[in-house]
């Protein structure tokens, strides 16, 4: 296969319908994924989030478009694209992601003391 004529894929997602991002890099060598992880640990703590992100193998740097809780119910549609491709998001958003996530869990570990202070 002609190397000149072929085209980037990428994936498109949508969640309950509504546009999420078309995630896509635009080099020759990639990795993209979109993930949904739900997480159930003893003692009710849990995680629903889809994060969607890849690899610029040629710059070593990891790249982000997406990062974001979920709900039960949630319809998340993926479908692979040619671009163009939504710019991923500037690498200090990611920062502002773990330090919502580490405000998420510091809320839960509360209710959790809150809820089990009978027990402790």
């Amino acid at each position: 296969m002609d190397k000149s004529k072929m085209k980037n894929l990428g994936i498109n997602v949508k969640i309950n319908g509504k546009q999420v991002c078309r995630a896509g890099i635009d080099k020759e060598n990639f990795v993209l994924t979109s993930m949904v992880s739900l997480v159930h640990r003893e003692g009710g703590s849990e995680g629903r989030v889809l994060s969607v992100g890849g690899l610029d193998s040629d710059a070593s740097e990891h790249l982000n478009w997406y990062h974001d809780h979920l709900s039960p119910g949630d319809r998340i549609t993926f479908e692979v694209i040619e671009g163009p491709f939504d710019a991923p998001l500037p690498s200090k958003d990611k920062a502002v992601l773990e330090e919502s996530d580490l405000q998420r869990e510091l809320k839960r570990y509360y209710q959790l003391k809150e809820e089990l202070k009978e027990h402790l």
